[in-house]
């Protein structure tokens, strides 16, 4: 796709990819590593080499550079969830 397309234009990996568009709807590490079925260590690497590849410093920064992307595959409608204490110890419990 187009937007597959753009995200190699940086480099990334098809992994690094699916990492930079869960990191555009504000998952977490540990909901990353869930949804992709991998360690939590593996995205670690995988959003720092994202980072790198982007020329970013934040994961903020990456939400920005996916948004000024066309057809990326990023929902923008996808819920902004914050971080609790309680969503924090149901994704470690997970």
């Amino acid at each position: 796709s187009r937007g597959d397309d753009l995200l190699r234009a940086f480099g990334l990996t098809p992994r690094e990819s699916q990492v930079a568009r869960l990191l555009a709807v504000r998952r977490t590490d540990p909901e990353i590593a869930a949804e992709l079925s991998i360690s939590v260590r593996t995205v670690a690497t995988h959003v720092s080499a994202v980072l790198r590849k982007l020329s970013v410093k934040s994961r903020r920064e990456v939400a920005a550079t996916l948004a000024g992307l066309d057809n990326v595959g990023v929902d923008r409608r996808a819920p902004l969830r914050r971080r609790t204490a309680a969503n924090t110890a149901q994704t470690a419990a997970a």
